[in-house]
């Protein structure tokens, strides 16, 4: 038996939460893991003990996935070795071959094969090679394009080609468009996505403004960074506040929670532009006959966090100006979003003839999740899989998933430069157009 640290016993010992566990490579995560795990089926209270398929156990590989179900089984026969009459252990060892132990793509698979019908899918369909995927895209868009332009009364397609392309290049709509699609698809509902953003765009007063859900997630966020912040500041008054001549410097601090304070106490986007406004205050300097050391020490953390505060500030912008920005983008976004959903339904369309699915999960019917949360108690995920090409997404929650937050700080950057983005566009059409007319006229 393994001499456990500290720390890898309270992630061992600790129950009914969800846990984060981060440890450099060759650190014993998955030894910690397995060992979790057995010690919640082999519980001596019978009471509390599991089954090892009330688990679902993801990891990162194939080879990773078959070296733990390796290890649990071989900690599984030495339990029975030293109880040999233990009914349940004898039961685990039976469980453990069809425990769900695998990796997340076929986790991921196993799920859309089980429940093809409920997601609409051929019974007979297959993963599509990204090469004849990317084929099949460009063959829609080409297609719906031709249908674009045949069109009567199709200005504003015909408006957005000017906005994204030069010298009647059609390439960085079609881009665009591909662009907001793949986007989209790294949510479980897309179509939902898109509609959100819609509606968003056609916002026009601050009451409403206030309600939308990415705006309600942006000061929810920041609200958590600032605590993060709060909790800095005060390290940082802590380490000068029991040093003489340091008065002004600890002064510095007190004004930086209160600014801090004033901003957790704001309840809206409004409130809280009108309060990030406000500088922060001056660095006080100690006396003069007192080392400097102490006082670079203090200044350094104190750049550090402010670093992270501004960082997350995306409130300096006022509700005024963000909805006068709204109303400017809506005449070139609002079309290219409807287009972006004609291709979509297109496209989906495609993959159903060929019998094709993307390599990415998308929702599934809320039933199979509450199904799953019902099979499958608890949840371990050994190793990091954020390097995977695709996001991926599970959740057995009764609710929606909700994925908004990793983009809700960038949203209002994204519109300002969007709007540099159209404007700029606007002067060099209009500047095109003036040259075109003096050329006829010559």
């Amino acid at each position: 038996m393994p001499k456990w640290t500290d720390k890898q016993q309270q992630v061992i010992d600790t129950r009914d939460c969800s846990i984060l566990v981060s440890a450099s490579a060759g650190s014993g995560k998955t030894a910690v893991l397995v060992e979790r795990i057995l010690q919640q089926v082999l519980d001596e209270d019978p009471t509390k003990r599991c089954n090892i398929d009330d688990f679902l156990i993801v990891t990162f590989t194939n080879a990773a996935a078959a070296q733990m179900r390796q290890k649990i089984t071989e900690r599984l026969e030495k339990a029975l070795e030293e109880k040999p009459e233990d009914e349940h252990i004898l039961k685990q060892l039976v469980l453990v071959n069809h425990a769900d132990i695998s990796t997340i793509d076929s986790f991921c698979m196993h799920l859309v094969k089980e429940h093809f019908s409920l997601l609409k899918l051929d019974s007979v369909f297959n993963i599509g090679d990204e090469g004849m995927l990317t084929l099949v895209r460009m063959e829609v868009i080409d297609r719906l394009f031709e249908v674009k332009y045949k069109q009567e009364n199709n200005e504003t397609f015909l408006s957005l080609i000017d906005l994204f392309g030069k010298d009647y290049d059609d390439e960085g709509l079609k881009k665009a468009v591909l662009r907001i699609a793949k986007i989209s698809n790294s949510f479980p509902q897309p179509e939902t996505w898109i509609d959100n953003a819609k509606s968003a765009l056609c916002v026009d007063n601050a009451e409403d403004f206030e309600k939308l859900e990415f705006i309600q997630r942006c000061c929810e966020m920041f609200k958590n960074t600032l605590h993060e912040v709060r909790s800095l500041v005060l390290e940082n008054e802590k380490l000068v506040e029991n040093e003489d001549g340091y008065e002004k410097v600890i002064l510095t601090a007190k004004k930086d929670i209160e600014k801090i304070d004033g901003i957790l106490a704001a309840n809206s986007y409004h409130e809280i532009h009108a309060r990030v406004s406000e500088k922060w205050a001056t660095i006080g300097r100690p006396s003069k006959d007192t080392d400097d050391t102490l006082y670079n020490v203090f200044k350094s953390k104190r750049e550090a966090y402010k670093k992270l505060y501004e960082k997350s500030n995306v409130f300096k912008t006022s509700v005024e100006n963000i909805l006068e920005e709204y109303k400017q983008l809506r005449e070139y976004l609002l079309p290219l979003l409807e287009l972006t959903e004609e291709y979509m339904a297109l496209y989906a369309k495609e993959k159903e003839k060929r019998k094709q699915v993307e390599v990415i999960l998308q929702a599934i019917e809320e039933n199979i999740g509450k199904q799953r949360k019902k099979q499958q108690k608890k949840a371990h995920i050994d190793k990091s899989i954020e390097r995977e090409r695709r996001p991926y997404a599970v959740s057995f929650s009764d609710g929606d998933c909700h994925f908004l937050p990793r983009l809700a700080f960038s949203f209002l950057a994204s519109l300002r430069l969007a709007r540099k983005f159209f404007s700029s566009r606007r002067t060099e059409i209009g500047e095109e157009n003036r040259q075109a007319n003096a050329y006829l006229k010559a």
